[in-house]
C-alpha cells in the first residue's frame, strides 16, 4: 500500500520547510515548541504542588477512576465532555475544579476531580 507523501513542516510560521512524513511538526520544531511552553509555564513548586502532590494524585485516580468522577463518585458533565457524550474514559489526572491561582485549595478532596487528558486541556 502507497503511504502518503512528505508534507512540510508548518513550524516558524509555515518558514520550516522541513518535509516530514505524515505532516505535523518536525522534530527541531516541535521541540521548541515544547521548550517555549516550559518556559511559560512555572514550576510546579511554583504553581502550589509540593512534593507529596504526585503520591496524593496516584491515590486519588486510585479512588476515582473515571473522567468527571469526583469525590461524591458520582459523574459530573461540567468539565467533562467525555461524561457529556456518555463515554466511560479512564481518567489521568487529578484536576481543581476552582484552581489554585483562583483561590482553590491544593489538598482539599471536595475541589478535586478526575479528568482524562483531553477534558483537561480542553478545561485549561
Amino acid at each position: 500500500m502507497p503511504s502518503a507523501p512528505p508534507r512540510p513542516c508548518p513550524g516558524k510560521g509555515g518558514r520550516c520547510g522541513r518535509l516530514v512524513k505524515g505532516g505535523g511538526l518536525c522534530a527541531r520544531c516541535r521541540q521548541e515548541r515544547q521548550q517555549r511552553q516550559d518556559e511559560e509555564r512555572p514550576s510546579a513548586a511554583a504553581r502550589g504542588y509540593g512534593g507529596r502532590w504526585p503520591a496524593y494524585a496516584r491515590s486519588w485516580l486510585q479512588q476515582y477512576p473515571w473522567c468527571g468522577q469526583r469525590q461524591d463518585g458520582r459523574m459530573h458533565a461540567q468539565h467533562s465532555v467525555c461524561v457529556q457524550l456518555g463515554q466511560r474514559v479512564r481518567a489521568t489526572c487529578v484536576d481543581h475544579i476552582r484552581s489554585i491561582a483562583d483561590g482553590g485549595s491544593v489538598f482539599d478532596p471536595a475541589n478535586h476531580q478526575s479528568l482524562c487528558t483531553s477534558c483537561n486541556v480542553r478545561k485549561g
